[in-house]
């Protein structure tokens, strides 16, 4: 077996290792009932984010193949509406509605998805650690602190698909192993998949890793161009290297969210609130109370736990550890920044340069500390129309978050005398130790201090995921009778108080309904239909296989004589008379 065989099968075994890892640490956080394709509960009775989630699987399940192939055509009838705006993680919602056949009626894969993030979480971020060190056991000790980040539990069944982080990861692990896309098809082919996969999961990691993508382009196309270079032939290279895989990885993704159907009917992938969802500049620091050592800091405005990016005690320990190791090299020696020095350090200057634009990105265009705003960045035109793609703009943060924690892991581990400005020999030699006993002994007091910062936010999911039993009835189980040969529902306004278990019952019983709760604004096309059905009640037109849903102070703008009206608490059915 030569070296580079070696190398590749270490590789696969410390992968599954860190993949193992991370199924401990998911059974750990959640246990194995969630598991169950047929257990439901669970998914009804959590976060009104996670049941839209669901819902949105159950009624793209039941509905006709169309094309594009992600349309969902029964939550707001007539409109039809991409899975992508559920939050169903159209790749799982696709692949088992191939299945749908052989499928339980109530059946759910986002036990199973959360499963493999949190494996490979692990397996990649074993992987990046291993980039840095040969020591198995820091490599080893360095996976939990990916695996039980505090983004992912925050994420993992509220935004669900969010979980997939490993995409963040996965990008980094392809920039940090140049050498396994050492031709220009191996770079587009791989990004190529990178940006339909993004997709496939949740269109927030599109630019998140394609700026990680155009980070480790550059770097590669800097690697090749030497000073002797013409410039004609440095700015063809860069045409080559750098835009064709970028091209290519817009194409992949633009090509998938056309066959998923975000763009069917000019349906706009434009939201509102860009500046309401932006992150804290204390956003490593913050906890927002779910630390078992930290409390919660102020930040300013209530959706700002979009930006949630806290490191852990843990991490937070290592970093305070290196601030020391960095001030007495930085007080006594004067370092010079020019080509030399930016050329001796190209990837770690390109990695700090992509690390400043996700940070500005995340707290643009509101930068505020805690409860006081700083500045406000009026946005207007073509950059707030772009921003508003993307307005939970926080979430930005999560690559910075990443990289702090690797490299306060690495920074500990390598040898201190050489840090923070070495030789490049220097460097070279400290980088592939082992690390001393001493900071690898920091690395496990970090662990279990990170360990027991999360313990009660653990606790507490475990609580409701692995110890409680959910069952869940829908509000309409007790007027099912009324309801017997009625195939739609249609709310004769656009509020999200019933729509999910009116969603549960209609998919259960073959149905349809008006208007749903989407991770995109479609009321003025709602709020068009409801406006039809006001006109045709008023005229006298009832459809015999409908089910009205009115509030009580809607009956004023209606005629209700051909209606038979059943009072639900502050709610009134109406069905038409025999």
């Amino acid at each position: 077996m030569n070296l580079k065989q070696q190398r590749t099968r270490e590789y696969q075994i410390l992968f599954c290792i860190g993949s193992l890892i991370g199924i401990l640490c998911f059974l750990c956080v959640y246990g194995v009932k969630i598991l169950d394709f047929g257990y439901t509960g669970w998914l009804m009775n959590g976060d009104m984010d996670l049941r839209q989630h669901f819902l949105g699987w159950c009624h793209f399940r039941s509905s006709d193949w169309h094309l594009p192939i992600g349309l969902i055509d029964s939550l707001s009838d007539p409109i039809s509406v991409s899975v992508i705006w559920t939050d169903s993680i159209p790749l799982f919602a696709v692949l088992f509605k191939l299945f749908r056949g052989v499928l339980p009626e109530m059946f759910q894969y986002f036990g199973l998805f959360g499963l493999l993030c949190y494996m490979l979480q692990g397996g990649i971020s074993i992987l990046l650690v291993r980039r840095f060190t040969t020591s198995k056991t820091v490599c080893i000790f360095s996976v939990p602190f990916f695996t039980l980040s505090f983004t992912m539990l925050q994420r993992m069944y509220y935004h669900t698909a969010l979980g997939a982080q490993w995409l963040l990861l996965l990008a980094l692990l392809l920039w940090f192993y140049d050498e396994w896309l050492d031709t220009l098809y191996k770079r587009c082919m791989i990004w190529f998949c990178m940006g339909f996969l993004c997709v496939s999961i949740h269109s927030y990691f599109v630019p998140m890793v394609g700026l990680i993508m155009m980070g480790s382009l550059v770097d590669a196309w800097m690697g090749q161009r030497t000073e002797q270079m013409e410039r004609r032939r440095s700015l063809e290279t860069f045409l080559l290297q750098v835009l064709m895989p970028a091209a290519i990885y817009c194409i992949a993704a633009l090509l998938n969210l056309f066959l998923l159907g975000a763009f069917y009917r000019d349906a706009s992938p434009v939201g509102e609130g860009i500046g309401a969802f932006c992150s804290n500049l204390n956003t490593f620091i913050n906890s927002l109370g779910h630390s078992s050592m930290l409390g919660a800091l102020p930040v300013y405005g209530e959706f700002q736990y979009e930006g949630f990016a806290y490191l852990g005690a843990g991490i937070l320990l290592l970093l305070v550890r290196l601030l020391v190791l960095v001030i007495k090299p930085l007080a006594t020696r004067r370092i010079k920044i020019d080509k030399a020095f930016l050329a001796r350090h190209r990837r770690l200057c390109l990695l700090g340069l992509v690390a400043l634009i996700f940070m500005v990105l995340a707290v643009f265009p509101t930068i505020s500390i805690g409860g006081t705003r700083l500045l406000g960045i009026p946005c207007f035109g073509p950059v707030k129309t772009i921003m508003n793609i993307f307005r939970s703009n926080g979430r930005f943060i999560w690559t910075p978050m990443y990289l702090l924690m690797l490299g306060a892991i690495i920074l500990i581990i390598r040898e201190q005398r050489y840090f923070p400005i070495a030789g490049r020999r220097e460097w070279k030699q400290s980088s592939r130790e082992n690390g001393n006993s001493a900071a690898i002994l920091l690395l496990a007091l970090a662990l279990l201090l990170q360990i027991a910062d999360l313990s009660g936010w653990v606790t507490e999911k475990r609580a409701y995921f692995s110890e409680q039993t959910h069952t869940y009835a829908s509000v309409w189980d007790h007027v099912e009778e009324e309801l017997a040969g009625k195939a739609h529902f249609v709310f004769m306004y656009d509020e999200n108080d019933w729509i999910m278990d009116t969603a549960y019952y209609a998919y259960q019983h073959d149905m349809t309904q008006n208007n749903y709760y989407y991770a995109r604004d479609y009321s003025e096309q709602i709020n068009a239909e409801i406006g039809k059905r006001y006109q045709e009640l008023n005229q006298g037109l009832v459809r015999e296989d409908t089910v009205y849903i009115f509030r009580e102070q809607d009956l004023e703008h209606v005629s209700c004589d051909k209606l038979t009206l059943i009072q639900m608490d502050d709610h009134v059915l109406g069905i038409a008379k025999p």
